[in-house]
């Protein structure tokens, strides 16, 4: 069986190939004007459609979880305190995309074809993958209990971004967060819902990561 560190860039490797397959072809898709991740009444011009696409907090994630995975395959330096917030950060956001997507989102879409595989692969399987490839083989070590704050950063901002948007072109990404349509009280009993998850996913992530990482063996010295 190769080493512990072999199988690690492997799998990570492997996310990343399938994260980047589901990203272009949800890239393709909106090129060519295929659907969305949510559907709208009209259909805006392709520079609209692109700018869009990347406001979407599911693509935020996704990218994430090529780049970080990219990264662990490479071999670079993840146990330094930038990465450990920005790993657990990717991994708190891809975890709720695929729970608030099938709690919120999977009823309200009806799709087929393209727009149907590359919903599957970008709420369902990268999640699910990138969950069990950080449990099954790390890496491990996402640092102290302040990576939980600093974790926040990425979804408190776009939260932030996306409603001053709304609120100037009308347009928001998701129904949950549509301030024009729920109103200012219930968008914000949404948003601190949505938070309070974030924070409470983030801190479960670094609890078992801290578990997980104290199981690993330590490395024996070699003999003189």
């Amino acid at each position: 069986m190769p080493p512990r560190s072999d199988l690690t860039r492997r799998a990570h490797a492997a996310l990343a190939v399938l994260t980047l397959a589901a990203l272009v072809l949800q890239f393709v898709l909106v090129v060519q004007d295929a659907g969305i991740l949510i559907e709208q009444d009209t259909r805006p011009d392709l520079d609209v459609r692109l700018a869009r696409f990347f406001s979407y907090f599911t693509i935020q994630a996704n990218v994430l979880v090529f780049l970080v995975s990219a990264a662990v395959a490479r071999g670079s330096h993840i146990a330094r305190p930038m990465w450990q917030a920005v790993r657990l950060s990717t991994l708190t956001g891809i975890i709720v995309t695929g729970v608030v997507h099938w709690v919120a989102l999977r009823p309200l879409l009806d799709l087929s074809g393209g727009p149907w595989l590359a919903d599957k692969l970008l709420h369902v399987a990268v999640p699910l993958v990138a969950v069990v490839a950080w449990l099954a083989v790390g890496p491990h070590g996402l640092g102290l209990w302040r990576r939980v704050a600093q974790a926040l950063i990425w979804p408190a901002a776009w939260a932030v971004f996306t409603l001053i948007r709304g609120a100037i072109t009308g347009w928001y990404p998701y129904p949950f967060i549509d301030a024009s349509d729920l109103g200012a009280g219930r968008t914000t009993f949404n948003v601190i819902g949505i938070a309070l998850l974030f924070g409470a996913v983030a801190a479960g992530v670094l609890a078992v990561d801290r578990r997980l990482a104290q199981r690993q063996p330590v490395p024996r010295s070699s003999p003189l």
